[in-house]
């Protein structure tokens, strides 16, 4: 049987053209040949491994301390295996585990080189690995790293905890939306912003999400509205440029609030509220 990966060869492909010399795909790439040279059904590929990775390292940069640990200690490993269970077909039980908890080491690790403050997480994902495996792990983990300099992928993973500016998962998703694209949208059909109206659409999606009409997967406004409104602008109408609300909703020039953008946006919001309170009220 034909070891299972995550991603198909092409997005695999793609994303390793792309990031095959970052320093933490570098890092993954032997913990990830290691285990597929073992497995019979399923294992994680580098992209799978760093795509997985780096799509939890921004969620959690957008969580509280407190939620940081309830993530890691009641969702993280069984949304995992949840999701790997739907993507692959009849793989081993065990392998689906230890690609799970790759997953979580990788993590383990990131947070290990990120800060004494992340510590007590690192300790809450290693104690939901058997002994075994978390032995096996640190060890193919160790070798992989010692592909790269150790100081600077610790400065690296350290900064990007704290970074405003990178997020690769919005980046690995535009790169694999993007490859898929091109094969299935019908330009015919596709949704466009008219000419001129795009800071007007960029306000109404604002205003929408501060309203809470649009919520995350816990049914609780986006932490960052900014990402929210970009993943719509994308998703919708394809727009791949990213849009600073900062610049559109609250530009420099925008002296006057009382008919600024944003206080457009906010009164609009509190309009959308208070139709939702007049229907409610109808029921």
């Amino acid at each position: 049987m034909k070891i299972q990966h995550l991603f198909c060869k092409e997005e695999c492909e793609a994303v390793e053209d792309e990031y095959g010399m970052h320093i933490v795909y570098r890092a993954f790439r032997s913990p990830c040949l290691a285990v597929a040279n073992e497995a019979k059904t399923f294992a994680l590929h580098p992209s799978d491994l760093f795509y997985h990775c780096l799509f939890t390292m921004d969620y959690l940069k957008q969580l509280s301390d407190e939620e940081k640990e309830g993530h890691c200690k009641y969702e993280f490993r069984e949304s995992l295996s949840n999701h790997f269970k739907k993507k692959v077909k009849d793989a081993d039980e065990g392998e689906i585990t230890l690609a799970v908890c790759m997953v979580m080491q990788a993590v383990a690790e990131w947070l290990i080189r990120s800060g004494g403050e992340y510590l007590p997480l690192v300790g809450v994902l290693k104690e939901q690995m058997e002994g075994g495996v978390s032995l096996k792990l640190n060890m193919l983990f160790r070798n992989g790293f010692k592909c790269v300099k150790e100081t600077e992928i610790a400065d690296y993973m350290a900064a990007y905890m704290t970074s405003d500016e990178e997020w690769i998962s919005e980046e690995l998703e535009h790169l694999l939306y993007d490859e898929r694209d091109e094969t299935w949208r019908d330009p015919e059909r596709t949704l466009q912003i008219a000419d001129g109206k795009k800071r007007s659409v960029v306000v109404a999606l604002k205003a929408i999400i501060e309203s809470d009409w649009i919520v995350d997967v816990n049914g609780e406004r986006p932490k960052s509205i900014e990402k929210a409104v970009n993943e719509i602008l994308r998703l919708a109408f394809g727009e791949k440029k990213k849009t600073a609300l900062s610049q559109t909703i609250k530009p420099s020039n925008d002296i006057d609030f009382e008919g600024s953008m944003n206080r457009i946006a906010e009164e609009l919001a509190d309009k959308i509220k208070g139709f939702a309170s007049e229907k409610s009220k109808k029921r």
